[in-house]
């Protein structure tokens, strides 16, 4: 037999408006985030301004005190000294220098400090007095020969020499006859020089045949 039990029927949005909420809830913590922050901003731009005004307020009484002092509402106070940050004038004139105060203690050498650019050149100095002589120094190496002179000029005939030795007669010679024929004439043999003699003979026929 059929199951004849009621079946309710689900409804189909029922992830949508789930998943819907989910968003709203987000957004709502974001812009209740924003919120605080914004006015976490402008507590803490308060308390800045909260501080400017405590130290003018602390100013304000400081220049107040060096004005009255201890002075109270019940007597009349005068101000006992001018406070410059309360009633500026204005500015006087340089006054005088003071006296030099007194030398201080050498300070430590520093550290060597870049090298400056050179100066432009200076003129120049007077010339000194001549120094003393020095020593002698060493000769110097020979120098290289010089070219020849020219010739000079012929000098005068010197007197006549002595006279010399006797010579020896000739050892021979070679005459010639008017009719043309030559002879030579050689020592004889033995042969004495205090009287020599010789032995011609004759070398040609002086063209006769």
């Amino acid at each position: 037999m059929p199951d004849q039990r009621l079946r309710v029927p689900k409804p189909r949005g029922a992830r949508y408006y789930n998943a819907a909420t989910v968003s709203a809830i987000v957004v709502a913590l974001l812009a209740i985030g924003g919120i605080l922050w914004v006015q976490q901003g402008r507590i803490d731009v308060g308390v800045s301004r909260y501080d400017s005004l405590s130290s003018k307020y602390d100013r304000l009484f400081t220049q107040y005190s060096r004005l009255y002092g201890d002075c109270t509402e019940a007597v009349a106070c005068e101000p006992t000294a001018p406070a410059p940050e309360a009633i500026p004038g204005p500015q006087g004139s340089a006054g005088a220098a003071g006296p030099s105060g007194p030398t201080g203690e050498r300070g430590e050498k520093g550290d060597m400090g870049v090298p400056g650019q050179t100066g432009p050149q200076g003129p120049a100095g007077d010339a000194g007095e001549a120094g003393a002589s020095g020593a002698q120094g060493d000769p110097g190496p020979a120098g290289a020969q010089g070219p020849a002179g020219a010739t000079g000029p012929a000098g005068a005939t010197g007197p006549a020499g002595p006279a010399g030795a006797d010579g020896q007669p000739p050892l021979s010679w070679t005459y010639s006859d008017p009719l043309g024929f030559s002879y030579t004439c050689t020592r004889t043999d033995p042969f004495d020089p205090a009287a020599p003699t010789y032995s011609c003979a004759p070398t040609s026929t002086g063209g006769i045949q």
